[in-house]
């Protein structure tokens, strides 16, 4: 995910291999990832909230959903990163 062009095929076969019903907060994670990979990034951002939220409801109850919401800001903002520089790159075309 870090690098500038992102292996698709890879990411999306991580994607698949993951079980939506016990890592449910990580696959709609990996959703998010895929949909702005893909270049819907409304969908991508709609995803991460859906994700914040769940997270959020749960972490005073339990300590690793705070792990949880700390991964999703970093995904976030690498996502946020990664978009700001497409946007420079496409003006200065």
């Amino acid at each position: 995910m870090l690098k500038p062009e992102p292996d698709f095929q890879f990411i999306k076969s991580l994607h698949l291999q993951m079980s939506k019903i016990i890592e449910p907060i990580s696959y709609k994670r990996s959703e998010a990832i895929l949909a702005y990979i893909e270049g819907n990034v409304d969908h991508a951002n709609h995803l991460l909230e859906e994700v914040m939220g769940k997270c959020m409801k749960s972490v005073a109850q339990y300590g690793f959903y705070e792990a949880e919401v700390q991964l999703t800001q970093v995904v976030k903002k690498q996502l946020e990163n990664i978009h700001a520089i497409r946007n420079v790159d496409e003006r200065t075309l």
